[in-house]
């Protein structure tokens, strides 16, 4: 597993970063970030972290064909992603 240190350093460096580094599935579908990341958190890592659980997403809901919920570790929702092919 990447620690959040890892994580931090590849997304300050602008390396991508695997969606399973930062988040995880649920059993009921949804995604949700492995971490905490406060409100103050350097953009750039933020910017890392959210593409990277948007992506994660964004397969998941491809393939179930379903929306796909995207929260925090507080469990607070961050946002909500469509399947591709929905109209």
């Amino acid at each position: 597993m990447t620690t959040k240190s890892q994580i931090t350093s590849a997304a300050i460096s602008g390396l991508s970063i695997d969606g399973g580094a930062v988040a995880r599935i649920t059993r009921g579908g949804s995604v949700v970030l492995r971490h905490s990341w406060p409100d103050n958190c350097d953009a750039r890592v933020w910017d890392g972290v959210s593409r990277a659980a948007m992506h994660l997403a964004q397969e998941r809901a491809d393939k179930t064909g379903r929306a796909v919920d995207v929260y925090h570790q507080d469990g607070s929702m961050i946002d909500q992603v469509q399947p591709s092919n929905a109209l």
